[in-house]
């Protein structure tokens, strides 16, 4: 599936529903187990990235509620 937003947000703080919910569901729990697993397996700097972003997304989005 390609991102027609530029910048590409990450899926989970996007405001456009690319995939279905069921496969939603499917990839936070996949990402449950999987996402800690990676900071050990050397993706540390885009586990850390990750992170800054869902950071600023939701500070974003609480910037926006107000």
């Amino acid at each position: 599936m390609f991102c027609t937003l530029d910048p590409t947000p990450f899926c989970a703080h996007c405001e456009v529903r690319c995939f279905k919910a069921e496969e939603r569901a499917w990839d936070r729990q996949m990402m449950r187990c999987a996402g800690p697993r990676s900071w050990t397996s050397g993706f540390a700097r885009q586990g850390a990235r990750h992170f800054v972003g869902s950071v600023r997304a939701r500070i974003r989005r609480l910037k926006n509620r107000t």
